[in-house]
């Protein structure tokens, strides 16, 4: 009994004195705290793959993986000729963008750039999307110059009859949704007097287009509210837009001379004038009486 007493003493002895060691072999093995890297998220930038000069761009930063939206991410763009051939990773986009890129703008709550930013020169661009504790994101964008539209519209017309409009690039391509604008001359006075030019007239048809076409356009414009105001006032003149094939049908129904307008969002607006006519009478000859028809005359 004795020995087995003995035994179990030194047992519990050995063990307090190896316990200590035991722990300090682990904290040899184990790195220090401060050498603990945090996993980070990435950043992903959805943006279109092309657009056109002044187009506005819809963009969002979101987390990668989990692609839920980032709020308060920077969001820059850098032209391709600046890009050195050896940057290659996100963090060299990064430290690039901040040195010879173009503020764009932050994303919303929603993770979108908001007011949608333009890039008004044409070329291929890397954007970058930067936020504190998240790894940089970027992504290619083209912007391609912008292409003057041709509007196509009969010389004259008479009142109620189909007109049909047409929308086209130079090249003969259809433009879809090109919206058409129908102003009558005797108004047009008034209105170059209220927008300042004949260009501002173009101008605002277009910033139109573009307000029907995104709805974020419109709260981007409500910031001047003259501009604002005297851009919806062209809500009066519209007519519709173009279909797939760049035409658009319309029955005009006040004589006079028209000043048509086509914008589109990214293109270079174009105008026709057209002369609708009223109907003449015509003149209705009496029917031939019958040969056995009697003529009473009163007395």
């Amino acid at each position: 009994m004795k020995k087995v007493l003995l035994t179990t003493v030194a047992l519990v002895i050995a063990l307090t004195l190896t316990m200590p060691l035991a722990g300090v072999a682990m904290a040899k093995t184990e790195p220090p705290l401060e050498e603990v890297t945090a996993v980070r998220l990435g950043l992903a930038i959805q943006a279109p793959d092309s657009a056109k000069v002044g187009q506005p761009l819809r963009i969002r930063v979101v987390t990668r993986p989990g692609e839920r939206p980032v709020y308060r991410a920077q969001v820059w763009a850098i032209n391709i000729n600046d890009i050195r051939n050896d940057t290659t990773s996100a963090e060299d986009y990064a430290s690039l963008a901040e040195r010879c890129g173009h503020l764009l703008g932050w994303t919303n709550q929603r993770g979108y750039v908001y007011p949608p930013p333009r890039i008004w020169r044409a070329g291929k661009y890397v954007l970058v999307a930067i936020k504190p504790h998240f790894i940089p994101g970027f992504t290619l964008i083209k912007i391609e110059p912008r292409v003057p539209l041709t509007l196509t519209a009969p010389e004259s017309a008479i009142t109620g009859q189909r007109v049909t409009m047409t929308v086209t690039e130079p090249v003969q391509k259809p433009v879809p949704r090109a919206a058409i604008f129908a102003i009558p001359l005797r108004n047009l006075v008034d209105e170059t007097d209220q927008t300042g030019s004949y260009d501002q007239l173009l101008k605002d048809a277009e910033a139109y287009a573009e307000m029907v076409a995104d709805p974020d356009v419109e709260a981007e414009l409500m910031e001047d509210k003259e501009a604002y105001n005297r851009i919806c006032k062209l809500r009066r003149y519209f007519v519709g837009f173009t279909n797939r094939d760049g035409k658009l049908t319309h029955r005009f129904w006040r004589v006079g001379l028209h000043l048509l307008i086509a914008a589109k969002c990214g293109y270079i607006p174009d105008f026709s004038i057209i002369k609708i006519k009223g109907l003449k009478p015509v003149p209705v000859e009496p029917l031939p009486m019958e040969a056995d028809e009697t003529v009473y005359n009163s007395p």
